[in-house]
Formats: C-alpha cells, sequence, structure tokens
C-alpha cells in the first residue's frame, strides 16, 4: 500500500492535468495556423511555459519559513533551516523545466546598494532625517558598517570584486545554498554563510519533478531591525500570486506585529493563506486552534484587511520528520504528541506525521485557488486568444476563394489599421492624463483628511490627560485609507484600459469580417490588461511607524500642541509624497505603460496578418479541417479550465 508521504498531491495533480490539456491544446493549434498568427500563437504558449505560478512564503525571522518552503519542495533541509541560521535573501526554487536539469545562480548586492546602506543606513536611516533624528542616522549607519565589516573579514579582498556580480552553477546541494543565502552562522565559517552578507538573491532550479511547474519563494523575516532586506521582501511580492502567511503556533496570537500587518496591506486579500507552524507544540490543540482561529480572523477585521484568508495548521517539523524518516530530532513532547495522533488514526508514525504536518492541506488550499484565480486567468485568456486565430485563419480561407476585385485594397486596410492604432493610443493617453488627476486629487484629499482626523485626536488626548510623553499616528489606518483608495483607483484605471482594448478588437474583427465577406465576428481577442502590481510601497515601514523615542523626542521638544501638530502633518504630508510617488510610477503609470505595449503589439500583430491577407499572401494550412477539429478541443479545455477550481474542492474534501 502506498503510504501517504508517496502520494502525490491530488489537487496539484488536477491543475497540472488542466495545464497539460491546455499547453496540448495550443500546441495543436498552433500546427492548423500560418504565419503571424502561427507565430503569436508560438509566443502564448511559451509565455504560460516560461511563466509558472509563484508561491511566495513571508512571516517573521524564525517562524519556520524555510522548513515550510522545504516541505513543500519536498527536499527537506534543502535551503538552510537549523535553528542558528535564518534566511538572509529571497530565493525562489523552480519546480520542474530547465530540461530535468538543476542549477543555481546567486546574484549578489551592488556597490549602489551597498553605498545606500553604508552612507544613509538604510531605508530605516532615511527615515531617521526625515523626523530629525541625526543620532539615529549616525547609529544606523555603525551598524551597517558592521554588517559591512563582517562581510568584508569572510570574503577579503574579493568584497568589492564580487559587488554586483553573480555565481552560476549547473548543480545544487543543500551545502551550496547555505554558503550564499544562511544568515545567522558564524563569522570566520568558510562555508555555512559566507556570502550571505552580500547575497541579494538566489534562484535555483530543480529540473527533475513531475507535476505541476512553479515556484516556491522563500523570503527573509519582515521584522529585520535594519530594514536591510525589507525591500527585498516586498519585491519579490510584486508578482507573487499566492503569499503562504507563517506563523508560529506559540506567537500566533501577536498577528497584530505591525511589521507583519504591513506586509499584509501590499498583497491582495484574495491571495493569503494562513499557515500556523509548529502546531505540535500546542498542549491543548483542539481548543488552542479554535482560539488561534478566531484571533487571526479578528485581527484581519480590526485592522480592514478585507477579505477572510483560509487558515491551514500544521508542523514543517512534522513534514521534515515524515520525509527523512527520522523522528529523532523532534522534541519529547511533539513525538508524545505524534505517536499518540498515529494510534487515534490508526498509521504509521511518518504516515501521522505527514498527515498531522498540514502539508497536503496547505496544498490542496493552493491548488484551489490556483484554479479559481491566476492560472484560470491565465489559460482562460490564451484559449480565448486561440479560438480567434483559428476562426481568423477560417476567414482566410473564406478570402481565397474570394475574386481579387472583391477583396479590400491592401492600401485601404492599412489605412483602416493606422486610424485604429492612432485613435485607440489617443484614448488610452486621455484616459491615463483623467485618471493621473483625479488619483492625485483624491489621495491629496485623503491625507489632509488623515492630518485633520490625527491633530483632532491628538488635541482630544491632551485635552483629556495633558502634556504627552507617549503618542502616536495611527500608522495601520493610515495605510488602511491608502490601501482602499488604491485598489479602487486600479480597478477604475483597469477597466478604462479594458474598454479600449476591447474596442481594439471589435474593430480589427470588422476589418476580418470585411475581408472575408462574412458577417462581423469576434476574430481579435482583447489584450490582457497587465496587472498594476502589489502595492508594496504602502508595505513599507514609515517614520509614523516609529515608536518609542522617535515619538518621545518629537513630543518633547516642544509643549505646544500646536507646535506638535503642524510637525505630525509635515511628516504625514512627507510621507504621503512618498507613498504616491512609488504608487505613481511603480504601480500606475507601470500599468499604463506595460498596457500601451501590449496594445501595440496587438494592432501590428493583427495588421500585418491583415495586409498579409489582402494581398492574398500566405500558405495554406496544412489540414484544412484541422481549425475545426483543433477549435472542439480548445472549447473542451476551456470547461476543463472553468471547472477545476470546483474539481479541486471536491478532490480536497
Amino acid at each position: 500500500m502506498q503510504s501517504l508521504i508517496e502520494r502525490p498531491s491530488m489537487e496539484l495533480d488536477q491543475v497540472q492535468h488542466v495545464a497539460a490539456e491546455v499547453d496540448a491544446v495550443l500546441t495543436a493549434a498552433t500546427d492548423a495556423l500560418t504565419g503571424e498568427r502561427r507565430a503569436s500563437q508560438v509566443e502564448i504558449r511559451d509565455a504560460l511555459r516560461n511563466a509558472p505560478p509563484v508561491i511566495s512564503v513571508v512571516g517573521q525571522v524564525k517562524a519556520g519559513k524555510t522548513a515550510l518552503s522545504n516541505a513543500l519542495l519536498r527536499r527537506p533541509r534543502l535551503l538552510p533551516s537549523d535553528v542558528n541560521p535564518w534566511t538572509s535573501a529571497v530565493t525562489a526554487v523552480r519546480l520542474g523545466g530547465s530540461g530535468g536539469r538543476d542549477s543555481a545562480a546567486f546574484r549578489f548586492l551592488s556597490q549602489e546598494d551597498w553605498t545606500a546602506l553604508r552612507e544613509n543606513g538604510g531605508h530605516l536611516g532615511e527615515l531617521a532625517r526625515r523626523t530629525g533624528h541625526a543620532d539615529e542616522a549616525a547609529t544606523l549607519a555603525r551598524q551597517v558598517d558592521g554588517l559591512r565589516a563582517r562581510a568584508i573579514a569572510r570574503l577579503g579582498r574579493n568584497f568589492e570584486a564580487l559587488l554586483g556580480g553573480e555565481h552560476s552553477f549547473d548543480s545544487v546541494s543543500p551545502e551550496l545554498i547555505g554558503r550564499y543565502v544562511a544568515g545567522g552562522s558564524e563569522p570566520d565559517s568558510e562555508t555555512v554563510g559566507r556570502y550571505a552578507e552580500i547575497t541579494k538573491s538566489a534562484e535555483i532550479t530543480l529540473g527533475g519533478v513531475d507535476g505541476l511547474a512553479r515556484i516556491i519563494r522563500d523570503t527573509p523575516g519582515v521584522n529585520d531591525p535594519l530594514l536591510i532586506r525589507e525591500a527585498m521582501t516586498l519585491d519579490a511580492l510584486k508578482d507573487t500570486d499566492i503569499c503562504v502567511v507563517t506563523l508560529s503556533a506559540g506567537q500566533a496570537m501577536t498577528l497584530c506585529d505591525l511589521s507583519l500587518i504591513r506586509v499584509l496591506f501590499a498583497i491582495k486579500a484574495e491571495n493569503i493563506v494562513i499557515f500556523v507552524n509548529r502546531s505540535d507544540e500546542l498542549t491543548d490543540p483542539a481548543a488552542q486552534m479554535t482560539e488561534i482561529r478566531a484571533r487571526i480572523l479578528e485581527t484581519f477585521a480590526e485592522y480592514g484587511l478585507n477579505a477572510v484568508p483560509p487558515v491551514v495548521f500544521g508542523s514543517a517539523a512534522w513534514a521534515e520528520a515524515a520525509l527523512t524518516g527520522d523522528v529523532g530530532g523532534l522534541s519529547r513532547a511533539s513525538r508524545a504528541a505524534l505517536l499518540e495522533a498515529a494510534v487515534a488514526a490508526e498509521l504509521s508514525l511518518l504516515d501521522a506525521a505527514w498527515a498531522k504536518s498540514g502539508i497536503a492541506e496547505l496544498e490542496a488550499v493552493i491548488a484551489e485557488m490556483l484554479g479559481a484565480g491566476v492560472l484560470r486567468r491565465r489559460f482562460g485568456h490564451a484559449l480565448r486568444t486561440t479560438l480567434s486565430h483559428l476562426r481568423a485563419e477560417q476567414d482566410a480561407g473564406a478570402l481565397r476563394a474570394r475574386p481579387a476585385e472583391e477583396r479590400p485594397a491592401t492600401a485601404e486596410v492599412s489605412a483602416r489599421v493606422e486610424r485604429i492604432r492612432q485613435t485607440r493610443s489617443a484614448e488610452l493617453d486621455r484616459a491615463l492624463d483623467s485618471h493621473a488627476l483625479s488619483f492625485k486629487r483624491a489621495f491629496t484629499d485623503l491625507i489632509e483628511d488623515f492630518i485633520a482626523e490625527q491633530t483632532k485626536r491628538l488635541r482630544a488626548d491632551v485635552e483629556a490627560h495633558g502634556p504627552m510623553r507617549s503618542w502616536m499616528a495611527d500608522a495601520i489606518r493610515f495605510r488602511r485609507i491608502i490601501s482602499g483608495l488604491y485598489q479602487q483607483a486600479m480597478a477604475e484605471q483597469t477597466a478604462r484600459f479594458e474598454a479600449i482594448f476591447q474596442r481594439t478588437a471589435r474593430d480589427l474583427s470588422q476589418i476580418y469580417a470585411d475581408l472575408a465577406g462574412t458577417g462581423a465576428a469576434d476574430r481579435v481577442t482583447p489584450p490582457m490588461v497587465p496587472d498594476a502590481g502589489a502595492p508594496i510601497a504602502i508595505g513599507r515601514t514609515l517614520a509614523i511607524d516609529m515608536a518609542g523615542r522617535w515619538w518621545h523626542g518629537l513630543l518633547s521638544r516642544t509643549s505646544r500642541t500646536d507646535r506638535i501638530a503642524q510637525e505630525i502633518a509635515t511628516m504625514i504630508r512627507r510621507e504621503g509624497k512618498a507613498i504616491l510617488d512609488q504608487l505613481e510610477g511603480d504601480n500606475r503609470l507601470a500599468q499604463a505603460i506595460a498596457a500601451r505595449s501590449e496594445l501595440t503589439r496587438c494592432i501590428e500583430a493583427e495588421g500585418a496578418a491583415l495586409l498579409t491577407l489582402a494581398a492574398g499572401r500566405g500558405a495554406t494550412p496544412p489540414t484544412p479541417v484541422s481549425a475545426d477539429v483543433i477549435e472542439q478541443r480548445v472549447l473542451r479545455a476551456f470547461d476543463a479550465v472553468n471547472t477545476t477550481a470546483a474539481d479541486v474542492r471536491i478532490a480536497a474534501q
């Protein structure tokens, strides 16, 4: 009988089955197409192959993120997760691809990165100067110098030469990875953590892996005292499809840790799943899990994080024991709890460890989220485009049967395509300019309303309690209202771009219909509007997050409430502008630039295909009936994609 550990994830296998069928359909369609449509079809298929879903594991330092990542990879101890080391860099591990070969690439901090850290104290030093704490900035600079000194002690004269460089390997081992990403090791170690201080990112490929291709991304802890790795973690969330937020069962009640709450504001709520690790350490699991789950949900509601995420309880330590066949590393209490679970479930000790590890349940949740979310959107768009290509190929056959004198002139087709390009590009520009004005105006109003609200609160507290020595602006509310505005604004911008894309596709389809002498039909699929990305600016640490002597220093400089309120208003405006600038550049404008590129690509590709048709050129498809046959396969694949989430949910039950 196959053990539980050896069984593949039924839910991920279901998603993989659909992914394989979609890939097969896209490949078959390629053989039924000619010219520009064939080239476009190859691009669509390869884009799906080269962009597997990304699952990022985030949480505090020592929450067990890396051990959980190893369990999801089915490679215990691949990434360093011993007692002392912690992850010092974003480590992305791709399962599948690369022709079955393993590989590794480690990129180092650049000279510019280190210069910013040495001279400015990093992001925290920037915050110190914003709030007038030059002494704090100097302290932080000394701490960064200490970090640099440790790197030089390890690397010697190689330090400067390595900056901005990369080390690549055609094999993977725990020892190799530990050399680059294991922070917290002894400074005189020549192996573990040798390059940890300067490693910026690690990309690992495990090629000989069957099943759904995916990337598991392990991140540094969100509570780095110098915030040196904060930007790296937040950057890793930009293209994350699913975020596994890892909590330790013994500290899960402290989800209100602001460093973690800040990160959650930078992630779409529907992309989050909570994994409560170290559940094997709970003394009364049934009661404590209920209490922990309730507290997590209360925290999400309290901080206005909108959607309620799935919560999975488990133990990465039990998963490791199951995968290695060794329970010797578990504590006495953990082994006792495992034995009790095995007896109750009538399982072997190792099967019980796997069943109670929570990994199978977590993978089921991930599979359902993929099937209902990102993969469904990607597959659906690819299949819709394929359907348009196939029907346009049929139009080409009809056009070849028309006498040349009945076909629209090439010059006429070219002029119509050019008018579409000019009209829709101008529309996109107007939509962008209009939205920019409304977004900035709404953002400015929001900041001023928040300032009025917080200064009113300050005055009320002073009136009730006298001169203040401990007070903070409500940084979580600040993020919540900015997040709400951002989500609304980007939904509006996306809707405007979608409308423009739909009109573009309709106009191009009409030219196809006119060429073939048929009625108007959907021969061109609107491009997919690029995602605006995670609003990581909202997740960054701000000056108003700083507690302790930061606010004490501000409050102690003067006893005049008006003066304090003025300084707080200045700080909030400055922080608001920093967030607005980053949201504007990294998200709103970035989406607009990507949308323009998609619009241009669509018009150019379809325009070239239309001109080929108008000129009577183009090869005959290899099999005249293949387009019809493949179209039926496309429609069946649509059905499979649309039922994937339901099938995964049933399999998980």
